[in-house]
């Protein structure tokens, strides 16, 4: 179902290889929340697929996580909850710059 009234912020973590969940859906979702004024952000990982497996030729039941991209997703996702008050556990957001 695509929002069609104001939800609460979000954020999504994607691979653009995912086969399962295409990325256009994804986009799709963020853009009409957006539309409504809602806060969206979309993080999309090349080279990744359904729950940012490297393993592209079976994505149902063969996972393996790429580590560095699971990693950016935790840090990203920390700093979003707590720049929104629910994460209070940083005295200053991480930098996510330095790789």
């Amino acid at each position: 179902m695509i929002a069609a009234t104001r939800i609460p912020p979000t954020i999504i973590f994607h691979g653009i290889a995912d086969s399962l969940a295409p990325i256009s859906g994804v986009k799709r979702y963020c853009d009409r929340a957006k539309q409504f004024g809602s806060e969206c952000e979309l993080h999309a990982y090349p080279g990744v697929g359904h729950l940012f497996t490297r393993k592209l030729d079976n994505q149902e039941d063969s996972f393996d996580p790429d580590p560095k991209v699971v990693a950016d997703a935790k840090t990203k996702g920390d700093q979003f909850l707590f720049r929104l008050g629910f994460l209070p556990m940083y005295r200053e957001l991480p930098d996510t710059t330095a790789k």
